[in-house]
């Protein structure tokens, strides 16, 4: 594999969805590339300042997603 398609691995490999051969082949590519190796740390690092969006709870105005049909 070349530098693209471990790019296109990285997101997958960082969160673990990756199979067992694949996360390898990244994991061996990793070792010897630093572009990719740069890649990785701006996806942890955008993944670290995101994560904790995850969590907010925003709740909708009451009625917001009543759905009003008018027939004319």
């Amino acid at each position: 594999m070349n530098c693209n398609d471990i790019e296109n691995l990285l997101f997958e490999y960082v969160s673990g969805r990756l199979d067992e051969k694949n996360r390898q082949i990244v994991a061996d590519h990793l070792k010897t590339c630093p572009t990719c190796c740069a890649e990785l740390a701006v996806i942890e690092k955008f993944n670290q300042l995101t994560e904790p969006c995850l969590s907010i709870v925003v709740e909708a105005p009451e009625g917001y997603f009543d759905t009003r049909i008018f027939w004319s």
